[in-house]
């Protein structure tokens, strides 16, 4: 199994989310029952045939650490991405679908 499918891409808290140029890079956090800390893992999207956003609601400073991928679906089709990640910002809600990305993911340090 690879490492985006031993991710549970439901209530992620989000660290970081940056839209740079041509490229989209998303760190979540997974809760490891293990060693009862936070795992971290970096989403890098680019070189995407199109890229689909869809911002609603107001974001307040106080709110960004608040942030959390709510739903990722995906499919993986040549080692192209495609899908669809659902954010909940603290009040409102995002979206950010995506088509034939090249992509790369890795856990952060």
């Amino acid at each position: 199994m690879s490492l985006i499918e031993n991710i549970k891409w439901h209530d992620l808290p989000i660290k970081n989310i940056s839209l740079i140029e041509d490229r989209i890079r998303l760190e979540v956090l997974q809760f490891n029952d293990e060693s009862q800390e936070y795992d971290g893992y970096v989403l890098e999207l680019f070189e995407f045939e199109s890229v689909d956003l869809s911002i609603n609601g107001q974001l307040a400073s106080r709110t960004l650490d608040e942030m959390d991928v709510s739903h990722f679906d995906y499919t993986l089709d040549d080692d192209l991405l495609s899908g669809c990640i659902q954010i909940l910002p603290g009040n409102g809600y995002w979206e950010i679908k995506i088509q034939n990305s090249k992509w790369s993911l890795c856990e952060s340090t």
